[in-house]
């Protein structure tokens, strides 16, 4: 196909007399261009279809080398690009005659330009400079050619081709499109003359109008191909279905095929933010994301890479990268910040770095903020801070560790433009902590000598009470395959009530369930439901607030309370211990009030932050709890 294209092209940039003479040539509008010229009919196609043009009304100029900045435009012609394409090469200004056709070169990466920093379009192309551009240009368009029997085994010149040449040169070599002069040489510093471009451009520009167009990715049929992502949403596949069948005119399967060829979404950190690689990959389709936060712009750039060329036909070893723009926050709803390390932030060592990828989400996906301003300090006296701007909407931190055990706090704040707060944000903000030698941490503060004494009294207590339901309220939700209740529960002792919501199976067989008790984080509001086909789901309002009431209800109750962490001089008039005595008289009463259904056996309590606070301390006072599930647990050393 494509390869077939090339031996084309190739064969007249390197050409010989004897490949390139043409009978019966037209007559040309150029007076240095007979009829009898080997390249006459070459110069009339590639005129009459618009792809090269004289040097003047009336002259061609066929012996005059060819510039890099004619060559460029020859191709940029030939690809039916059209528009304004801006380049950051420092000798090619705007609106110059091939200032486009350049800016579309280095968009595409069929031109890189020198280590200056410039283009230098009025230096004359050499044979592996045009080379590469074609080899390039192809790889760009998706073409493709077979090997070649003609193909030569290697050039009497070989030590003369570049460094950054060779891999064209073998390209073209191995599929017989440059064969060598006389003497198998590839002459590879020569300039080529306008004669030889133009004979090398017509026949290509006509193998492309016969090329085969059928869908394929590495010679394989498109439509076996399934789109694969373990991080993308299944909207997000069919996003990328979607722009796969519009490019190609196939309709993918939603399922895994017998061949198992796919269309793969990966994450890499590595590379650059806001980037992507886009790869043939032994019959694959790879694309590659700077992070899996970005999955939502999977199949825009699916769209856009295949929208710039004339078939979804991908060779094998195609190979191009890209970059893309976020949508910038706007509101707070969904909005959140992430963080992640290198390491489990648990099991730093001491010495470590620590490295932070904090990223700004909405609905789970990445959005970029004006700036992001970052503090952080560690317990050995390292204390730093910087911002950058948030386009790329996340920022990639390497902080010192600590010298001795401890922990490191690092915090991100989202700004405006001009250095206020993030109103889209609604201040919200990021408190990333790690640990270095974490089970060699000491508690703060020495425990009390009667620290067991005091709570095994607690239990006993708890243990000696009745808890009873008070009364039952008509639930606000629910599913339905499950019961669905809302209790206030009297914990028999001088404490208030506890408000609950108990969820069962409807189809449970009798003692086939565990209970499973949650517990909510710092907050103010209905605690909600839980589900499970295994269990019987407790919820306990933390705070002795009714369930299922509107907002108002709840905004005065916090009001009420205001910041209760410190509430209570004692131990015994502590906010926390009517909490406990709540959370541990709950489990009771559900074992009573739903025996029917309790294996007996399995007690699991689970929350994180305050409620895995809760889970923990309600395990440590009611031994029949069988399992403890606590995530970054709040009331400890990790902070």
């Amino acid at each position: 196909m494509t390869k077939r294209i090339l031996t084309v092209i190739l064969a007249a940039l390197f050409f010989t007399t004897a490949l390139s003479v043409t009978a019966g040539a037209a007559k040309t509008p150029f007076a240095d261009v007979r009829d009898k010229d080997w390249f006459s009919s070459d110069v009339q196609y590639v005129y009459e279809n618009n792809i090269m043009n004289g040097t003047s009304k009336t002259t061609f100029e066929p012996k005059t080398a060819l510039t890099r900045a004619m060559y460029v435009t020859i191709i940029f012609r030939l690809s039916g690009a059209e528009g304004t394409y801006p380049n950051k090469f420092l000798d090619v200004p705007a609106g110059k005659w091939y200032s486009d056709a350049v800016g579309w070169a280095q968009d595409t990466g069929i031109v890189e330009g020198y280590k200056d920093g410039k283009f230098h379009g009025n230096n004359k192309i050499t044979r592996q400079e045009m080379a590469v551009m074609t080899a390039r240009y192809l790889s760009w368009a998706w073409a493709d050619l077979p090997d070649s029997d003609s193909a030569v085994e290697k050039y009497s010149d070989e030590s003369k081709i570049s460094k950054w040449a060779k891999p064209s040169f073998d390209t073209v070599r191995r599929i017989g499109l440059i064969l060598g002069d006389q003497n198998g040489n590839a002459n590879p510093g020569a300039l080529a003359t306008r004669a030889e471009t133009a004979a090398l451009i017509g026949r290509l520009h006509k193998s492309l109008q016969a090329v085969d167009k059928t869908p394929r990715i590495g010679g394989n049929p498109l439509d076996g191909y399934t789109v694969c992502c373990d991080f993308m949403r299944e909207n997000e596949l069919n996003d990328i279905r979607d722009a796969v069948n519009e490019a190609a005119g196939v309709e993918l399967p939603t399922a895994a095929t017998a061949d198992g060829r796919k269309i793969v979404v990966r994450e890499d950190d590595s590379i650059e933010r806001l980037s992507y690689t886009l790869k043939e990959e032994d019959g694959d389709l790879v694309l590659t994301l700077f992070s899996k936060y970005a999955a939502d712009h999977a199949a825009e750039i699916i769209r856009s890479e295949a929208a710039r060329r004339s078939a979804f036909t991908i060779p094998a070893g195609f190979s191009t990268d890209g970059t893309f723009l976020l949508d910038e926050l706007t509101e707070p709803d969904g909005a959140e910040f992430m963080c992640e390390t290198d390491k489990n932030p648990l099991c730093y060592r001491v010495g470590d770095t620590v490295t932070y990828r904090c990223s700004v989400l909405k609905n789970g996906r990445l959005v970029s903020v004006p700036n992001l301003k970052w503090e952080y300090a560690n317990d050995s006296g390292r204390s730093l801070s910087g911002s950058e701007p948030g386009y790329a909407g996340q920022i990639i931190l390497e902080m010192p560790g600590c010298t001795a055990p401890g922990q490191g706090i690092l915090t991100v704040k989202a700004l405006s433009r001009k250095g206020y707060s993030f109103a889209a944000l609604d201040g919200l903000s990021l408190n990333g902590g790690v640990l270095f030698n974490a089970e060699e941490i000491r508690a703060n503060l020495d425990m009390p000598a009667d620290f067991d004494e005091f709570w095994d009294g607690v239990a006993e207590q708890i243990m000696a009470a009745e808890p009873a339901v008070e009364e039952y309220y008509e639930p606000a939700s629910g599913y339905a395959d499950w019961n669905v209740y809302s209790l206030r529960v009297d914990t028999g002792m001088e404490c208030d009530p506890a408000y609950i919501t108990v969820t069962v199976p409807k189809n449970a067989e009798p003692g086939s369930l565990g209970i499973r008790a949650g517990y909510d984080g710092y907050g103010f509001g209905s605690t909600g439901y839980n589900y499970s086909v295994n269990d019987i789901c407790i919820k306990v309002n933390p705070h002795s607030f009714e369930n299922d009431r509107d907002e108002a209800f709840y905004v005065a109750k916090a009001a009420e309370i205001g910041d209760f962490q410190g509430a209570g001089t004692t131990r015994e008039d502590s906010y926390f211990l009517g909490m406990l005595i709540r959370d541990v008289q709950a489990i009771r009463l559900v074992e009573k009030e739903f025996a029917e259904y309790w294996n007996g056996r399995d007690i699991t309590v689970s929350g994180g932050s305050m409620g895995g606070f809760q889970a923990v301390a309600v395990a440590a006072l009611y031994p029949k709890v069988t399992r403890v599930e606590s995530g970054i647990t709040w009331m400890c050393d990790l902070g």
